[in-house]
């Protein structure tokens, strides 16, 4: 889940593998507001959901990372950046389903080859993404700086830092930039 940053009250999230690329805008009480359908995308991984700055200043964004390889097979994972839409909680009524205007598909590789991750964060200030990876006994930070999300090539990702923290499933950097928050899967 990751809590708007233009839209006061809601939150955004999605379903995991298998599903088309879709956001859900919920009120903090779990009313459903709306679906933002992403385009042309009809399943994938989704395993994180995040939201930041992207190309047009003084705009958010959603990032919808299709980032999961749970046999760490695949060559390329990929996030969809997509302008965060006005909500409306008069919407509840009959919640909509809206496209994903401007919706950017970016498709990334790792530098050592395919991995597994559950944690997508995108800095406030700066713009960079990373991805942390879910690793048995680590996991690898990989970082993608905001000039590579906006120059629309594949992008490489690059490793930052190795942790000792065993099976990542979530991570957030605080909307002030000045903490990070993750989380491991139980057992």
């Amino acid at each position: 889940m990751a809590a708007s940053r233009q839209n006061p009250g809601v939150l955004w999230t999605h379903n995991d593998s298998g599903f088309p690329g879709t956001v859900f805008a919920l009120s903090t009480n779990g009313t459903l507001l709306a679906q933002c359908e992403v385009p042309n995308v009809f399943s994938g991984d989704f395993e994180d959901i995040a939201i930041g700055p992207g190309p047009s200043p003084g705009m958010q964004y959603i990032y919808l990372g299709d980032i999961g390889d749970n046999t760490s097979v695949r060559d390329e994972i990929r996030v969809f950046r997509i302008p965060e839409p006005s909500i409306y909680f008069y919407q509840s009524n009959s919640p909509p389903i809206i496209p994903a205007v401007g919706s950017h598909e970016i498709v990334f590789t790792y530098p050592d080859g395919p991995h597994n991750a559950e944690a997508l964060m995108i800095d406030p200030w700066s713009g960079d993404l990373f991805i942390a990876t879910k690793e048995t006994n680590s996991c690898g930070i990989y970082q993608a700086t905001r000039a590579q999300l906006e120059s629309g090539d594949l992008v490489e990702l690059t490793h930052v830092e190795e942790l000792g923290v065993r099976s990542t499933s979530a991570g957030d950097i605080s909307p002030d930039g000045t903490s990070l928050r993750s989380a491991a899967a139980a057992g």
